[in-house]
């Protein structure tokens, strides 16, 4: 698919103006994945730092030289990061056993899980351990997470059209690049506003 500048621009600017930022981005997914991409695409556009997980640091290693960092090159700002829910569960796994985990992943103002679906029994782990866990909903089609904790963000509209969810916003994407079919089945024009039809089942 493609996005155009506006429609990137449009999503990061959704998500900075819940933030308390700028701040310090643990940039911890691949930057080939839309959730990557829109770390570096936010801190861009707030003036936020980022600080990227090493290849070949596992998460652990990558946490404890972001807390390093950051607490001596940005002791003043808050901290951000977005993580698959695989990740998280890794993370509180740690945290559990950890406490200089649980201590680093306490400091974070946002924790962004999304990109499948995470289980409750997760985010009831996460509260337990004081972590501030927004769980995301979003698609590459919207340019990541512009649903939080079951709510849309500003700019955005949540509709279930014949039982599917439908998004509408600035930052949808074009379409399917070289599939015009694909792209007329799930971007649709409704009442004037344009729409990404997902696969995904709502009520």
């Amino acid at each position: 698919m493609w996005h155009t500048a506006e429609s990137l621009h449009a999503a990061a600017d959704q998500v900075n103006a819940e933030l308390a930022g700028p701040g310090v981005w643990w940039h911890v997914l691949p930057s080939h994945y839309i959730a990557g991409a829109m770390v570096i695409v936010r801190a861009f556009r707030s003036g936020s730092q980022v600080v990227r997980r090493r290849q070949g640091h596992d998460i652990a290693e990558s946490l404890e030289e972001f807390v390093t960092q950051s607490t001596g090159d940005f002791p003043a700002l808050p901290w951000f990061t977005s993580l698959v829910p695989k990740q998280l569960s890794e993370l509180i796994g740690l945290a559990l056993r950890n406490t200089a985990i649980a201590d680093g992943l306490g400091r974070f103002s946002r924790i962004f899980v999304g990109g499948q679906r995470v289980p409750d029994s997760m985010m009831s782990k996460a509260m337990e351990l004081g972590l501030n866990v927004t769980r995301t909903y979003g698609a590459a089609e919207t340019a990541g997470g512009c649903v939080w904790n079951g709510e849309p963000l500003a700019g955005t509209e949540v509709d279930i059209v014949q039982n599917r969810v439908a998004i509408s916003g600035a930052m949808l994407a074009g379409g399917y690049l070289g599939d015009s079919g694909r792209t007329k089945d799930h971007f649709v024009i409704r009442d004037g506003k344009r729409w990404f039809l997902s696969d995904d089942l709502g009520e």
